[in-house]
């Protein structure tokens, strides 16, 4: 349903198994949460405005029910609030945005363009099985006589910063102290951001752990968008990346923000990631682990320059059995990063969800360097991974001596 210059869209439920045997498919179709809606605004919706949509939902028997939250979210050049409805009565999109989109006519709330009911996705998790994924990424990998070859060095702590200087952003389940993350806000229902699941470390570990991580020099600061139980919402994917993007510059060469997360394709979700990449943050984001198109899933259908979006392959040069795709026609991935049996924090997994920090953490070497994070800078020193019937991807692999 389409209205004027805003978005109304739900909760979307997002369920994280990372401690699963295999790397879990997300669905396509995914299952509507009744009640709960976001209204999107092109533009700051101030006290005036708030007021206006309260206004607008009391005005109507069938919304005057449905409450505001208590804060929106601002990234760029727009704007979120919540809207929960009581779910004894039933209330549709079009309910929604017809009742506020009236009352934007005579105040100043910008008006609706869409109304999305809430959905149920599922994090692009992974499976507890090394550091093989950390050489490729600093070094690249070649093949010789068909099968790869790593220089087994971490070539990019001799000859580059290695991160310093640069704010690595992982929004998921939180850190433990621990973890050497730094634990920034939360906003998935607990009250601290510690790591009680064990998605966020082994995440956060591959993009900076001394031991375990890409960029062993940057700072990482975890946002807790997800509960302990491995449940959240797209709205508190949309406030961590709204507090990441208050938050940024702090260390002086940059910011990256890691999203290992994955559920149907989702307008709002993109259009948080467009607004946060204009701020000057780059983003890896998991592909997806469906083996299937990942323009069919947000965030990865995002577009743009410095939004990557990541495919999985194993130490054999073999894509992931999982890992989502691009075709010729819709070409939603832009590289292919270690994903299978993946040693971090908590120990070995697999998902692109273990990919994607492989080239958070690379962006940062490349921006604590002085350098803008690029396809061809990221692939500098690669191969390329084809599956039957879809574009090849070049693999992660940093030119650092």
């Amino acid at each position: 349903m389409v209205f004027k210059t805003a978005f109304v869209f739900l909760f979307c439920f997002l369920t994280i198994f990372a401690s699963s045997a295999i790397a879990k498919p997300i669905r396509k179709r995914s299952r509507k949460i009744p009640g709960s809606f976001i209204v999107q605004l092109d533009g700051d919706c101030n006290r005036r405005c708030r007021a206006a949509i309260r206004k607008a939902l009391a005005s109507n028997p069938l919304t005057s029910g449905c409450t505001l939250g208590k804060r929106g979210s601002k990234i760029g050049s727009i704007s979120f609030e919540d809207v929960k409805c009581p779910l004894s009565v039933s209330i549709q999109e079009t309910s929604v945005a017809s009742t506020i989109s009236a009352q934007s006519n005579i105040e100043s709330v910008p008006g609706i363009q869409l109304v999305a009911q809430d959905e149920e996705v599922l994090i692009a998790s992974g499976e507890p099985t090394s550091l093989w994924g950390v050489d490729e990424a600093d070094g690249g990998v070649r093949k010789v006589k068909g099968s790869p070859v790593r220089d087994g060095f971490r070539t990019c702590s001799v000859s580059s910063q290695n991160g310093t200087g640069v704010n690595v952003w992982i929004l998921d389940t939180g850190c433990t102290p621990s973890s050497a993350g730094l634990c920034e806000g939360y906003y998935g229902g607990e009250n601290v951001c510690k790591d009680n699941n064990g998605h966020g470390d082994h995440v956060g570990g591959t993009a900076t752990h001394p031991t375990f991580g890409v960029a062993t020099g940057a700072v990482r600061s975890c946002v807790k968008v997800l509960g302990d139980n491995g449940s959240g919402s797209f709205s508190n994917v949309i406030k961590g990346i709204e507090f990441a993007v208050a938050n940024k510059n702090k260390f002086g060469k940059g910011d990256v923000i890691n999203l290992s997360l994955a559920g149907p394709k989702y307008d709002p979700v993109n259009n948080a990631v467009r607004e946060a990449r204009k701020s000057g943050i780059f983003f890896a984001i998991a592909a997806g682990n469906s083996a299937d198109n990942a323009c069919n899933y947000s965030p990865a259908s995002t577009p743009g320059r410095g939004i990557f979006t990541v495919q999985a392959h194993d130490e054999n040069l073999k894509a992931a059995s999982f890992t989502n795709y691009a075709t010729k026609e819709l070409k939603c991935t832009d590289l292919s990063a270690p994903g299978v049996s993946i040693e971090s924090i908590g120990g070995r997994f697999s998902g692109t969800s273990m990919a994607s920090p492989h080239v958070a953490g690379a962006c940062a070497v490349l921006l604590s360097d002085g350098l803008k994070p690029t396809r061809k800078r990221l692939t500098a020193q690669s191969v390329r991974i084809k599956i039957s019937g879809t574009v090849g991807r070049r693999t992660l692999g940093l030119a650092c001596a």
